[in-house]
Protein backbone atom coordinates (compact mmCIF):
# COMPACT_ATOMS: atom_id res chain seq x y z
CA UNK A 1 0.00 0.00 0.00
CA UNK A 2 2.93 2.86 0.71
CA UNK A 3 4.54 1.57 -2.75
CA UNK A 4 1.71 2.70 -4.49
CA UNK A 5 1.24 5.91 -2.29
CA UNK A 6 4.54 6.80 -2.91
CA UNK A 7 4.25 6.25 -6.45
CA UNK A 8 0.79 8.22 -6.43
CA UNK A 9 2.23 11.17 -4.94
CA UNK A 10 5.26 10.97 -7.58
CA UNK A 11 3.15 10.87 -10.43
CA UNK A 12 0.83 14.27 -8.93
CA UNK A 13 3.94 16.05 -8.62
CA UNK A 14 4.74 14.92 -12.15
CA UNK A 15 1.59 15.39 -13.92
CA UNK A 16 0.32 18.62 -11.98
CA UNK A 17 3.40 20.51 -11.84
CA UNK A 18 5.18 20.01 -14.87
CA UNK A 19 3.43 17.20 -17.11
CA UNK A 20 4.99 18.44 -20.33
CA UNK A 21 8.63 16.91 -21.62
CA UNK A 22 10.12 16.91 -25.46
CA UNK A 23 8.30 19.44 -27.04
CA UNK A 24 8.65 23.05 -28.83
CA UNK A 25 4.97 23.86 -29.53
CA UNK A 26 5.22 25.86 -32.72
CA UNK A 27 1.24 27.50 -32.57
CA UNK A 28 1.07 26.48 -35.86
CA UNK A 29 -2.40 27.29 -36.57
CA UNK A 30 -2.03 30.54 -34.45
CA UNK A 31 0.89 31.54 -36.81
CA UNK A 32 -1.30 31.14 -39.41
CA UNK A 33 -4.19 32.56 -38.54
CA UNK A 34 -5.64 35.98 -38.58
CA UNK A 35 -5.89 36.51 -35.58
CA UNK A 36 -4.28 39.67 -33.42
CA UNK A 37 -2.94 36.88 -31.11
CA UNK A 38 -0.50 35.50 -33.99
CA UNK A 39 1.38 38.68 -32.83
CA UNK A 40 2.81 36.62 -30.22
CA UNK A 41 4.59 34.29 -32.62
CA UNK A 42 6.09 37.05 -34.90
CA UNK A 43 5.69 40.92 -33.93
CA UNK A 44 5.57 41.98 -37.00
CA UNK A 45 2.31 40.55 -38.15
CA UNK A 46 -0.02 43.13 -39.28
CA UNK A 47 -3.58 42.78 -38.18
CA UNK A 48 -6.57 42.65 -40.93
CA UNK A 49 -8.35 45.13 -38.83
CA UNK A 50 -7.93 48.84 -37.57
CA UNK A 51 -9.14 48.60 -34.39
CA UNK A 52 -8.44 45.22 -32.29
CA UNK A 53 -9.92 45.23 -28.53
CA UNK A 54 -8.44 41.29 -27.23
CA UNK A 55 -10.45 40.42 -24.44
CA UNK A 56 -9.50 37.72 -22.04
CA UNK A 57 -8.25 34.40 -23.78
CA UNK A 58 -6.24 31.52 -22.60
CA UNK A 59 -3.53 29.04 -23.66
CA UNK A 60 -2.43 25.88 -22.19
CA UNK A 61 0.34 23.58 -23.68
CA UNK A 62 1.46 20.70 -21.69
CA UNK A 63 4.06 17.79 -23.23
CA UNK A 64 5.55 15.13 -21.44
CA UNK A 65 8.13 11.77 -22.05
CA UNK A 66 7.93 8.50 -20.39
CA UNK A 67 4.42 6.74 -19.28
CA UNK A 68 1.38 7.78 -20.15
CA UNK A 69 -1.55 7.67 -17.74
CA UNK A 70 -2.60 4.39 -19.76
CA UNK A 71 1.23 3.09 -18.92
CA UNK A 72 1.29 3.77 -15.43
CA UNK A 73 -2.90 2.62 -13.91
CA UNK A 74 -3.62 -0.70 -14.93
CA UNK A 75 -7.66 -2.06 -14.96
CA UNK A 76 -7.81 -5.41 -12.37
CA UNK A 77 -11.40 -6.26 -11.97
CA UNK A 78 -12.37 -3.21 -12.88
CA UNK A 79 -10.44 -0.93 -10.50
CA UNK A 80 -7.52 1.17 -11.33
CA UNK A 81 -4.28 0.45 -9.80
CA UNK A 82 -1.23 1.26 -10.01
CA UNK A 83 1.70 -0.40 -12.12
CA UNK A 84 4.77 0.39 -10.80
CA UNK A 85 6.76 -1.90 -13.07
CA UNK A 86 4.93 -0.91 -16.20
CA UNK A 87 5.85 3.17 -15.10
CA UNK A 88 9.37 2.33 -14.25
CA UNK A 89 9.80 0.71 -17.94
CA UNK A 90 8.50 3.46 -19.34
CA UNK A 91 10.91 5.82 -18.46
CA UNK A 92 14.28 6.72 -20.44
CA UNK A 93 17.66 5.85 -18.25
CA UNK A 94 19.04 9.40 -18.28
CA UNK A 95 16.71 12.08 -19.35
CA UNK A 96 12.92 12.55 -18.52
CA UNK A 97 11.29 15.65 -19.54
CA UNK A 98 8.20 17.98 -18.21
CA UNK A 99 6.98 20.91 -19.46
CA UNK A 100 4.05 22.92 -19.12
CA UNK A 101 3.09 26.66 -20.11
CA UNK A 102 0.01 28.27 -19.17
CA UNK A 103 -0.98 31.64 -20.43
CA UNK A 104 -4.12 34.27 -19.02
CA UNK A 105 -4.50 36.67 -21.62
CA UNK A 106 -6.05 39.21 -19.90
CA UNK A 107 -6.88 42.38 -21.46
CA UNK A 108 -5.23 43.99 -24.64
CA UNK A 109 -5.45 46.20 -27.70
CA UNK A 110 -3.81 47.33 -31.00
CA UNK A 111 -4.08 50.02 -33.42
CA UNK A 112 -3.36 49.75 -37.26
CA UNK A 113 -2.84 52.90 -39.28
CA UNK A 114 -1.40 52.64 -42.75
CA UNK A 115 1.29 50.22 -42.66
CA UNK A 116 2.30 51.19 -39.45
CA UNK A 117 0.91 49.28 -36.17
CA UNK A 118 0.70 49.54 -31.78
CA UNK A 119 -0.52 46.98 -29.47
CA UNK A 120 -0.39 46.70 -25.54
CA UNK A 121 -1.27 43.80 -24.06
CA UNK A 122 -1.21 42.18 -20.74
CA UNK A 123 -1.07 38.34 -19.58
CA UNK A 124 -0.54 36.32 -16.36
CA UNK A 125 2.22 32.99 -17.27
CA UNK A 126 3.13 29.81 -15.43
CA UNK A 127 6.40 28.08 -17.22
CA UNK A 128 7.54 24.87 -15.93
CA UNK A 129 10.29 22.30 -16.63
CA UNK A 130 11.33 19.61 -14.79
CA UNK A 131 14.21 16.60 -15.93
CA UNK A 132 14.89 13.54 -14.39
CA UNK A 133 16.35 10.30 -14.61
CA UNK A 134 14.89 6.86 -13.97
CA UNK A 135 16.95 5.78 -10.89
CA UNK A 136 15.25 8.87 -8.98
CA UNK A 137 12.01 7.17 -9.57
CA UNK A 138 13.21 3.80 -8.99
CA UNK A 139 14.61 4.82 -5.70
CA UNK A 140 11.70 6.41 -4.53
CA UNK A 141 9.49 3.39 -5.74
CA UNK A 142 11.54 0.37 -5.18
CA UNK A 143 14.26 1.69 -2.37
CA UNK A 144 17.92 2.16 -2.83
CA UNK A 145 18.61 -2.01 -2.49
CA UNK A 146 18.56 -2.64 -5.72
CA UNK A 147 21.64 -0.42 -5.86
CA UNK A 148 23.60 -1.77 -3.70
CA UNK A 149 27.36 -1.29 -4.79
CA UNK A 150 26.49 1.11 -7.18
CA UNK A 151 26.61 5.03 -7.27
CA UNK A 152 23.84 5.56 -8.84
CA UNK A 153 23.70 9.61 -10.18
CA UNK A 154 20.31 11.28 -8.71
CA UNK A 155 20.63 14.45 -11.44
CA UNK A 156 17.86 16.75 -11.85
CA UNK A 157 16.85 20.11 -12.89
CA UNK A 158 13.49 22.13 -12.01
CA UNK A 159 11.81 25.27 -13.34
CA UNK A 160 8.80 26.25 -12.25
CA UNK A 161 7.89 30.17 -12.33
CA UNK A 162 5.05 32.52 -12.94
CA UNK A 163 4.78 36.43 -13.82
CA UNK A 164 3.11 38.92 -14.92
CA UNK A 165 4.03 40.33 -18.57
CA UNK A 166 3.28 43.68 -19.90
CA UNK A 167 4.21 44.21 -23.82
CA UNK A 168 4.57 46.81 -25.93
CA UNK A 169 4.89 46.33 -29.73
CA UNK A 170 4.90 48.00 -32.72
CA UNK A 171 5.42 46.97 -36.59
CA UNK A 172 6.10 48.47 -39.85
CA UNK A 173 5.62 47.73 -43.19
CA UNK A 174 8.33 49.40 -45.91
CA UNK A 175 7.71 48.07 -49.36
CA UNK A 176 8.04 44.11 -48.97
CA UNK A 177 9.50 44.10 -46.27
CA UNK A 178 7.56 44.24 -42.51
CA UNK A 179 9.85 44.86 -39.38
CA UNK A 180 8.23 44.57 -35.82
CA UNK A 181 9.32 44.42 -31.83
CA UNK A 182 7.71 43.87 -28.80
CA UNK A 183 9.33 45.34 -25.44
CA UNK A 184 8.04 42.91 -22.70
CA UNK A 185 8.38 44.35 -18.88
CA UNK A 186 7.88 41.42 -16.95
CA UNK A 187 7.23 41.26 -12.25
CA UNK A 188 7.51 37.85 -10.74
CA UNK A 189 4.73 36.53 -8.71
CA UNK A 190 6.66 32.75 -7.59
CA UNK A 191 9.60 30.84 -8.22
CA UNK A 192 10.93 27.44 -7.54
CA UNK A 193 14.62 26.86 -9.39
CA UNK A 194 17.30 24.88 -9.66
CA UNK A 195 20.67 26.41 -9.55
CA UNK A 196 22.93 23.42 -9.16
CA UNK A 197 21.18 19.37 -9.65
CA UNK A 198 24.05 17.21 -8.70
CA UNK A 199 23.66 14.33 -6.38
CA UNK A 200 25.29 11.37 -6.00
CA UNK A 201 24.13 7.83 -3.38
CA UNK A 202 26.77 4.93 -3.01
CA UNK A 203 25.28 2.00 -1.16
CA UNK A 204 27.78 0.22 0.75
CA UNK A 205 27.46 -3.54 -0.31
CA UNK A 206 29.36 -4.28 3.53
CA UNK A 207 27.83 -2.58 6.07
CA UNK A 208 24.73 -0.95 3.85
CA UNK A 209 26.15 2.46 4.25
CA UNK A 210 25.07 5.12 2.73
CA UNK A 211 27.62 7.75 0.97
CA UNK A 212 25.88 11.00 -0.38
CA UNK A 213 27.39 13.40 -2.75
CA UNK A 214 25.85 16.54 -3.63
CA UNK A 215 26.30 19.79 -5.40
CA UNK A 216 22.86 21.05 -5.03
CA UNK A 217 21.21 24.90 -5.00
CA UNK A 218 17.38 25.61 -4.61
CA UNK A 219 16.15 28.93 -5.16
CA UNK A 220 13.03 29.85 -4.31
CA UNK A 221 10.67 33.13 -4.24
CA UNK A 222 6.77 33.09 -2.74
CA UNK A 223 6.42 29.39 -3.62
CA UNK A 224 8.01 27.04 -1.18
CA UNK A 225 9.86 26.88 2.26
CA UNK A 226 12.14 24.66 4.49
CA UNK A 227 12.26 24.28 7.97
CA UNK A 228 15.68 23.18 8.96
CA UNK A 229 15.31 23.93 12.61
CA UNK A 230 14.90 20.54 15.23
CA UNK A 231 12.99 18.40 12.06
CA UNK A 232 12.73 19.23 8.61
CA UNK A 233 9.64 20.58 6.84
CA UNK A 234 8.59 21.04 3.64
CA UNK A 235 5.59 23.74 2.64
CA UNK A 236 4.59 23.96 -0.39
CA UNK A 237 3.05 27.14 -0.35
CA UNK A 238 1.49 27.39 -3.68
CA UNK A 239 -1.71 29.52 -2.66
CA UNK A 240 1.19 32.21 -1.91
CA UNK A 241 0.78 32.83 -6.12
CA UNK A 242 -1.37 35.64 -6.35
CA UNK A 243 -2.22 36.37 -9.85
CA UNK A 244 -3.75 39.40 -8.96
CA UNK A 245 -0.42 41.19 -7.77
CA UNK A 246 0.43 42.79 -10.91
CA UNK A 247 3.34 44.58 -9.64
CA UNK A 248 5.96 42.63 -7.48
CA UNK A 249 9.66 43.78 -6.41
CA UNK A 250 10.66 41.07 -8.91
CA UNK A 251 11.94 42.47 -11.90
CA UNK A 252 13.03 41.72 -15.44
CA UNK A 253 12.43 42.31 -19.29
CA UNK A 254 12.69 40.38 -22.72
CA UNK A 255 12.11 41.63 -26.26
CA UNK A 256 10.27 40.34 -29.52
CA UNK A 257 11.82 40.44 -32.44
CA UNK A 258 10.46 39.42 -36.05
CA UNK A 259 10.44 40.02 -39.40
CA UNK A 260 8.59 39.16 -42.82
CA UNK A 261 9.20 39.55 -46.46
CA UNK A 262 6.50 39.67 -49.09
CA UNK A 263 7.22 38.08 -52.37
CA UNK A 264 4.03 38.28 -54.43
CA UNK A 265 1.73 35.36 -52.63
CA UNK A 266 4.79 34.01 -51.05
CA UNK A 267 5.60 35.39 -47.65
CA UNK A 268 8.42 34.38 -45.65
CA UNK A 269 9.38 35.16 -42.16
CA UNK A 270 11.80 34.88 -39.55
CA UNK A 271 11.25 35.36 -34.92
CA UNK A 272 12.91 35.26 -32.44
CA UNK A 273 10.64 35.76 -28.81
CA UNK A 274 12.16 36.31 -25.22
CA UNK A 275 15.80 37.05 -26.49
CA UNK A 276 17.57 37.26 -23.41
CA UNK A 277 14.44 37.81 -21.12
CA UNK A 278 15.02 36.94 -16.98
CA UNK A 279 13.62 37.65 -13.99
CA UNK A 280 15.59 39.18 -11.05
CA UNK A 281 13.68 37.86 -8.13
CA UNK A 282 14.41 39.68 -5.02
CA UNK A 283 11.08 39.20 -2.22
CA UNK A 284 9.76 36.57 -0.30
CA UNK A 285 13.80 34.85 -0.92
CA UNK A 286 15.08 31.34 0.55
CA UNK A 287 17.90 29.60 -0.87
CA UNK A 288 18.72 25.51 -0.06
CA UNK A 289 22.21 24.59 -0.99
CA UNK A 290 24.21 21.47 -0.23
CA UNK A 291 28.24 20.89 -1.13
CA UNK A 292 28.96 17.97 0.50
CA UNK A 293 30.16 14.30 0.44
CA UNK A 294 29.31 12.47 3.84
CA UNK A 295 28.84 8.69 5.03
CA UNK A 296 26.57 7.04 7.30
CA UNK A 297 26.54 3.46 8.12
CA UNK A 298 23.18 1.59 8.70
CA UNK A 299 21.05 3.91 6.69
CA UNK A 300 18.11 1.86 5.02
CA UNK A 301 16.35 3.64 2.14
CA UNK A 302 14.35 1.15 0.86
CA UNK A 303 12.73 0.65 4.43
CA UNK A 304 12.27 4.32 4.38
CA UNK A 305 10.80 4.25 0.97
CA UNK A 306 8.78 1.14 0.39
CA UNK A 307 7.52 -0.34 3.64
CA UNK A 308 3.46 0.00 4.19
CA UNK A 309 3.05 2.83 6.65
CA UNK A 310 6.06 5.83 6.14
CA UNK A 311 6.58 7.99 8.71
CA UNK A 312 7.20 11.24 7.25
CA UNK A 313 8.78 13.36 10.15
CA UNK A 314 10.97 10.57 10.40
CA UNK A 315 11.76 10.19 7.10
CA UNK A 316 12.26 13.91 6.34
CA UNK A 317 14.45 13.69 9.42
CA UNK A 318 16.82 10.67 7.61
CA UNK A 319 17.17 13.06 4.65
CA UNK A 320 18.48 16.49 6.54
CA UNK A 321 21.18 13.96 7.95
CA UNK A 322 22.10 13.19 4.62
CA UNK A 323 21.56 16.29 2.60
CA UNK A 324 23.01 18.58 4.83
CA UNK A 325 21.30 21.69 3.86
CA UNK A 326 22.09 25.57 4.43
CA UNK A 327 19.64 28.16 4.21
CA UNK A 328 20.13 31.75 2.88
CA UNK A 329 18.04 34.77 1.62
CA UNK A 330 20.00 35.69 -1.58
CA UNK A 331 18.38 37.16 -4.80
CA UNK A 332 18.90 35.08 -7.83
CA UNK A 333 17.37 35.00 -11.23
CA UNK A 334 15.65 32.85 -14.34
CA UNK A 335 15.74 32.68 -17.61
CA UNK A 336 12.68 32.89 -19.58
CA UNK A 337 12.37 30.14 -22.73
CA UNK A 338 13.58 31.72 -25.91
CA UNK A 339 11.72 30.37 -29.10
CA UNK A 340 12.91 31.20 -32.61
CA UNK A 341 10.72 30.33 -35.76
CA UNK A 342 11.11 30.32 -39.35
CA UNK A 343 7.73 30.00 -41.36
CA UNK A 344 6.99 30.27 -45.08
CA UNK A 345 2.78 30.62 -46.73
CA UNK A 346 1.83 30.71 -50.31
CA UNK A 347 -2.01 31.84 -51.17
CA UNK A 348 -2.89 30.00 -53.69
CA UNK A 349 -5.98 31.89 -54.35
CA UNK A 350 -8.48 34.85 -51.93
CA UNK A 351 -9.73 31.86 -49.85
CA UNK A 352 -6.80 28.80 -49.46
CA UNK A 353 -3.42 29.29 -48.13
CA UNK A 354 -0.74 26.85 -47.86
CA UNK A 355 2.24 27.14 -45.07
CA UNK A 356 5.10 25.77 -43.09
CA UNK A 357 6.56 26.48 -39.69
CA UNK A 358 9.87 25.48 -38.25
CA UNK A 359 10.08 26.30 -34.27
CA UNK A 360 12.92 25.87 -31.67
CA UNK A 361 12.86 26.42 -28.47
CA UNK A 362 15.59 26.69 -25.88
CA UNK A 363 14.80 26.62 -21.97
CA UNK A 364 17.86 25.92 -19.37
CA UNK A 365 19.66 22.80 -20.79
CA UNK A 366 16.86 21.33 -23.26
CA UNK A 367 16.49 22.60 -26.86
CA UNK A 368 12.73 21.39 -28.10
CA UNK A 369 12.04 21.15 -32.50
CA UNK A 370 8.87 21.25 -34.17
CA UNK A 371 8.37 20.45 -37.85
CA UNK A 372 4.80 21.59 -39.16
CA UNK A 373 2.29 22.21 -42.28
CA UNK A 374 -0.65 23.97 -42.47
CA UNK A 375 -3.83 25.15 -44.45
CA UNK A 376 -6.10 28.05 -43.87
CA UNK A 377 -9.44 27.85 -45.50
CA UNK A 378 -12.06 31.37 -45.84
CA UNK A 379 -14.80 29.82 -47.10
CA UNK A 380 -16.91 33.19 -46.27
CA UNK A 381 -15.86 36.65 -45.41
CA UNK A 382 -16.82 35.81 -41.49
CA UNK A 383 -15.47 32.50 -41.60
CA UNK A 384 -12.25 31.09 -41.09
CA UNK A 385 -10.98 27.44 -40.90
CA UNK A 386 -7.42 25.95 -40.37
CA UNK A 387 -5.42 22.29 -40.41
CA UNK A 388 -2.41 21.50 -39.21
CA UNK A 389 0.17 18.31 -38.85
CA UNK A 390 3.40 18.72 -36.72
CA UNK A 391 5.85 16.94 -35.71
CA UNK A 392 6.67 17.56 -32.24
CA UNK A 393 10.15 16.10 -31.22
CA UNK A 394 9.07 12.29 -31.36
CA UNK A 395 5.85 12.29 -31.24
CA UNK A 396 3.76 11.89 -34.80
CA UNK A 397 0.05 12.09 -33.81
CA UNK A 398 -0.30 16.01 -33.54
CA UNK A 399 -2.83 17.26 -36.08
CA UNK A 400 -4.29 19.98 -35.27
CA UNK A 401 -8.01 22.25 -36.08
CA UNK A 402 -8.86 25.49 -35.91
CA UNK A 403 -11.61 27.79 -36.01
CA UNK A 404 -12.25 31.71 -35.90
CA UNK A 405 -15.97 33.49 -36.25
CA UNK A 406 -17.08 36.78 -36.41
CA UNK A 407 -20.41 37.90 -35.60
CA UNK A 408 -20.74 41.92 -36.57
CA UNK A 409 -17.61 43.15 -34.52
CA UNK A 410 -17.36 40.01 -32.23
CA UNK A 411 -14.75 37.65 -33.39
CA UNK A 412 -14.63 34.15 -31.35
CA UNK A 413 -11.72 31.94 -31.69
CA UNK A 414 -10.60 28.27 -30.55
CA UNK A 415 -7.85 26.16 -31.86
CA UNK A 416 -5.44 23.06 -30.74
CA UNK A 417 -1.97 21.52 -32.77
CA UNK A 418 -3.10 18.17 -31.40
CA UNK A 419 -6.77 17.47 -31.27
CA UNK A 420 -6.58 13.39 -31.06
CA UNK A 421 -5.11 13.88 -27.61
CA UNK A 422 -8.77 15.14 -26.99
CA UNK A 423 -10.24 12.01 -27.14
CA UNK A 424 -7.44 9.91 -25.98
CA UNK A 425 -6.10 11.55 -22.55
CA UNK A 426 -5.13 8.39 -20.51
CA UNK A 427 -2.42 7.56 -23.81
CA UNK A 428 -1.25 11.30 -24.80
CA UNK A 429 1.65 12.89 -24.19
CA UNK A 430 1.26 16.24 -25.99
CA UNK A 431 -2.23 18.35 -24.57
CA UNK A 432 -2.31 22.12 -26.54
CA UNK A 433 -5.77 24.24 -27.01
CA UNK A 434 -5.81 28.14 -27.04
CA UNK A 435 -9.83 30.15 -27.36
CA UNK A 436 -10.58 33.77 -26.58
CA UNK A 437 -12.27 36.66 -28.13
CA UNK A 438 -11.65 40.05 -29.63
CA UNK A 439 -13.72 42.81 -30.84
CA UNK A 440 -12.57 44.48 -34.34
CA UNK A 441 -13.36 47.22 -35.87
CA UNK A 442 -12.35 48.61 -39.42
CA UNK A 443 -11.50 46.03 -41.24
CA UNK A 444 -8.08 46.55 -43.26
CA UNK A 445 -8.45 46.44 -47.07
CA UNK A 446 -5.87 44.52 -49.05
Amino acid sequence: MKNQTVAFVFLLLGFFFVKAPLFSQAETLLFGSHLAQAGETNPALLNDHRIVLMQPSFYNNTFFTGPTLADAFTDVNGQQLFDSQSFLNALDEDNNLLRQQFSLNTLGGALRLGGAQLSLTHSFRLEAQASYPKQMAELALLGNSQFVGDTIALNHDLQLFSYSEFALGGAVKLGPLQAGVRLKWLNGIGALSTERGQIGLYTDPGVYGITFTSDYQLNSSSIASLSLADSLQLSLNLSNLDFKQVITKNQGLAVDLGVIVQLGNLSLSASALNALGSINWSENLNNYSSSTSVTYSGVDLTVLFTSDSLDFPTALDTLKSLVQLAETQQAFSTALPSTYRLGASYALNKSLELGGLIALQRFKEQTYKTLSVYAAFVPISWVHLQASYSIVNDTYANIGLGASIQAGPVQLYAMSDNVPALFNLAGSRHFQGRAGLNVVIGRKKK
